[in-house]
């Protein structure tokens, strides 16, 4: 492992320790549920319609390690990428609520890692 993997995966283990929080990824394909430890990011747009009001929408990103989105937790093998419709469950706010996988703001549900990165960023929006 190179040193900028060591440092990219000792940020993410301080990022999570930080800001770390604990939920259940639901798959709605299988309804399998995993347990999760994840970090929160945010991000906000201001969308115009056009009649002089304007909406702010302010969806939650979750940050998951890819390792963590496996359905056996011991077997590389069992690895799944995050699919619009699935669910995160969390009770962050102090109440538990749930969040459903979605693309925001003309992006892709999910941002995969990087070189630099062993986290997805997961966007959602919460369920009603």
């Amino acid at each position: 492992m190179g040193m900028l993997a060591r440092g990219a995966a000792l940020l993410a283990k301080h990022r999570i320790a930080a800001n770390g929080h604990s939920g259940t990824y639901v798959r709605r394909k299988t309804g399998a549920r995993i347990a999760i430890e994840f970090g929160l990011g945010s991000a906000e747009a201001d969308l115009d319609t056009y009649d002089n009001a304007s909406v702010v929408r302010r969806p939650i990103d979750f940050l998951v390690e890819a390792i963590a989105l496996r359905t056996t937790a011991a077997d590389a093998s069992t690895q799944f990428l995050p699919e619009v419709g699935d669910v995160i469950e969390s009770a962050h706010t102090g109440t538990a609520r749930q969040y459903l996988v979605s693309p925001e703001f003309g992006e892709p549900h999910f941002v995969p890692p990087n070189a630099r990165s062993s986290t997805w960023r997961i966007h959602t929006k919460e369920k009603s």
